[in-house]
C-alpha cells in the first residue's frame, strides 16, 4: 500500500508544514496501531519460512539460499510513531 491509501484507510495520519523544503510527518492512528500484532504475527512467520532450507526471499541478499542475511537481526525494528519525509 501507499501512503495515501493507509491514509484513506485512516491507518495512518499525514501533516503536513509549510516549510522550505517541505516537511511531511506521517504517524499511525490508533487504527494504525491496532495492527501491531498482526504485523508482529506476520513477521514472526516470515523468519521462520526464512530459516527454512527450500525458501528463498527475493528481499535477500545472500542469494538464492533462502537464510537471512549474516550480521541482520530478525528482531522486528523500533519504528518510530512519526515518519518525516
Amino acid at each position: 500500500m501507499r501512503l495515501r491509501e493507509l491514509e484513506a484507510q485512516n491507518l495512518i495520519k499525514r501533516r503536513v508544514y509549510a516549510e522550505i523544503p517541505p516537511r511531511v510527518e506521517y504517524s499511525l492512528t490508533e487504527k494504525g496501531r491496532e495492527l501491531q500484532p498482526v504485523m508482529t504475527a506476520l513477521h514472526h512467520v516470515g523468519v521462520k519460512w526464512l530459516e527454512q532450507e527450500n525458501c528463498s526471499c527475493p528481499l535477500t541478499t545472500s542469494g538464492n539460499s533462502g537464510k537471512t542475511v549474516p550480521g541482520k537481526s530478525n528482531q522486528i525494528p523500533n519504528y518510530p510513531a512519526t515518519v518525516n519525509y
